[in-house]
């Protein structure tokens, strides 16, 4: 049984907020007034009873699932709902997060190495645009398919850009389907703005010498090794080495190999042209100038 909430949870704060959620998605309508004179260890053992009575495997689908772990529940109640998603076997959890947080990541955390955990590459240019035409076959606009012919230049134009961010094919399907014009630029700092809470949030998690290191690597522009990111962030070899495989476990940071040593680059085409934009204030107008092209 499919049960997908909201994109935002706001409410979840307790292992009781979920459950219940999850029992009214599958209700169908709202429930909570059952349940408002119990304690809330009775209504996590009987929203659990409720769910086992359906006698079904129940696959839930969990957005944003860093704000849920990291700033709603308490750690107790994270203990919680770990401990319930590891003995009661009725729950396939399917997650997605915008970045890696501690909560998954730290190996005192309960949710520590609990998920299979895919980070997303960024599309090609063909895979963005077999997305954009997969969501237009979802919601069965057949009237779309007839544009994508008319806009697979523009698509090719914001892809190349932007190095194929997969919320983009979320944007261009809409500004698509609405029969709007796609404007390269307007798209490219649509996507930026739409995207700057997750950048700052990225910032805000990493510690100071990771930050910088980070930074750093943005700042020189292209991949780079270790030694060349120490000399101009001005820190020790072994720190860097150290942060930046930890970087890279992370899903911030990408390595390729090149002959003897590893050039590191920050994985996020579109978030070394957000921290441009924000480093420089005048940067703006260059990237305009550059989107002529296009």
């Amino acid at each position: 049984m499919p049960i997908k909430l909201s994109e935002e949870e706001f409410s979840i704060y307790r292992v009781s907020d979920l459950l219940l959620r999850v029992l009214e998605m599958t209700e169908g309508e709202r429930i909570n007034f059952i349940f408002e004179n119990m304690t809330d260890d009775e209504v996590v053992i009987e929203a659990l009873d409720a769910l086992k009575s359906k006698g079904k495997m129940i696959v839930l689908f969990l957005e944003n699932l860093n704000q849920i772990l990291g700033e709603q529940m308490s750690k107790k109640e994270v203990k919680r709902l770990r401990s319930i998603f590891q003995t009661e076997n009725m729950f396939t959890v399917v997650t997605t997060s915008p970045l890696m947080f501690p909560q998954v990541s730290k190996h005192e955390e309960p949710f520590f190495r609990f998920f299979d955990i895919i980070y997303l590459k960024e599309l090609t240019r063909e895979e963005l645009k077999e997305l954009v035409r997969e969501i237009a076959s979802i919601e069965n606009n057949e009237e779309f398919f007839g544009k994508m012919e008319e806009y697979g230049e523009k698509i090719d134009a914001v892809g190349l850009l932007t190095g194929g961010n997969p919320r983009m094919a979320i944007l261009l399907y809409d500004l698509m389907s609405k029969g709007k014009i796609v404007d390269v630029e307007k798209v490219f700092f649509k996507l930026l703005d739409e995207n700057t809470p997750y950048y700052q949030d990225v910032f805000r998690l990493l510690s100071a010498e990771k930050r910088k290191i980070f930074d750093t690597l943005i700042e020189i522009g292209k991949p780079a090794t270790p030694k060349e990111i120490a000399k101009r962030a001005r820190m020790d070899d072994k720190i860097v080495n150290t942060q930046l495989r930890r970087l890279k476990k992370d899903g911030y940071v990408i390595s390729r190999r090149m002959g003897r040593t590893a050039k590191y680059e920050v994985r996020e085409r579109l978030f070394r042209l957000w921290r441009e934009l924000r480093r420089q204030p005048f940067a703006m107008k260059k990237f305009s100038i550059l989107i002529e092209f296009f």
